[in-house]
């Protein structure tokens, strides 16, 4: 049976030291973008998805890719979802979800999305609704 080579046994026993020390380089060389440190910031809005079916007004969405599977494997659709700071469809608007999503199983309903945020001109409406808090969701 082989034993380990001493500079396994060497870097097992001064990683933890070699890491810590590593930070230094920050000291050395700042950020010469001045970034401020990352902040949490929770968003409580509201999604108001109007399908493209027979008889629902308003709709905010489009099917662009129809498919003839028996689930839809295939069904490709873009959408212009509103988001309200409220339960209403109409109240306070603060921006808009744009994107697509497609039906990506076979066998099982399995929907793939991919949007974008788009927040009204106006900080106003939005900044309200922001909670900046330093608490954890693990609280």
């Amino acid at each position: 049976m082989t034993t380990p080579s001493r500079t396994l046994i060497f870097l097992f026993v001064f990683l933890p030291a070699i890491l810590a020390k590593a930070n230094i380089l920050v000291d050395i060389y700042p950020n010469p973008c001045r970034c401020s440190k990352e902040n949490e910031t929770r968003l409580h809005m509201y999604l108001h998805q109007f399908p493209h079916l027979p008889g629902v007004p308003n709709r905010n969405e489009y099917t662009m890719v129809n498919s003839s599977e028996p689930i839809g494997f295939g069904n490709m659709i873009v959408h212009d979802w509103a988001l309200t700071a409220g339960l209403s469809a109409t109240e306070n608007v603060v921006g808009r979800l744009q994107g697509f999503h497609l039906q990506a199983g076979q066998t099982t309903t399995s929907w793939y999305t991919a949007h974008t945020i788009v927040f009204r001109d106006g900080r106003s409406k939005v900044q309200h609704r922001l909670d900046r808090s330093a608490t954890s969701e693990m609280e």
